[in-house]
């Protein structure tokens, strides 16, 4: 059966194991931040199409910072649409690094996505149950950057 071999056919991610390249620049500071200063995070999650029972994972390097990192949060949220109205959930945070991060070392993410509060992301013509996976980067001097992506959920059907 060739709709077994997309596991994904709501939306338009690729098919097999792509790697998702990410780059946390100034510009990914939120408006509300205090202070800008000068950094570049760089990284990749393996794959944010897959499996419910499978883990987000990737990794992340600071290659420079001005300021010092008080935290790095991997976050994900459920996002529900309901006749155009959308409302975001945080479902679970997990804290990747605490303090600052040694400059060019590549630092590992992997977060088990937790049953009760997922399911398969679901596109209809009425509502949507979508993912969202976010790498929040909190510096010392209250300046927050945040990365986010889609994340598409599917049902194992080994």
């Amino acid at each position: 059966d060739p709709s077994k071999l997309n596991p994904c056919p709501l939306t338009s991610c690729p098919s097999g194991s792509a790697t998702v390249p990410f780059l946390i620049t100034p510009e990914c500071l939120e408006a509300s931040s205090p202070k800008r200063s000068n950094f570049r995070i760089a990284g990749h999650f393996h794959r944010l199409c897959m499996a419910m029972g499978s883990p987000i994972v990737g990794e992340f390097r600071v290659d420079n910072a001005d300021d010092s990192i008080a935290a790095v949060d991997l976050q994900l949220a459920r996002v529900e649409t309901l006749n155009g109205k959308v409302e975001a959930t945080q479902v679970q945070t997990l804290q990747v690094a605490d303090g600052d991060v040694c400059r060019s070392f590549d630092v590992p993410m992997y977060m088990v996505c937790p049953r009760l509060y997922v399911c398969p992301t679901q596109v209809q013509s009425y509502f949507r149950v979508e993912f969202e996976v976010s790498l929040i980067i909190t510096f010392a001097s209250g300046s927050i950057a945040r990365w986010s992506n889609p994340l598409v959920l599917f049902r194992d059907r080994g």
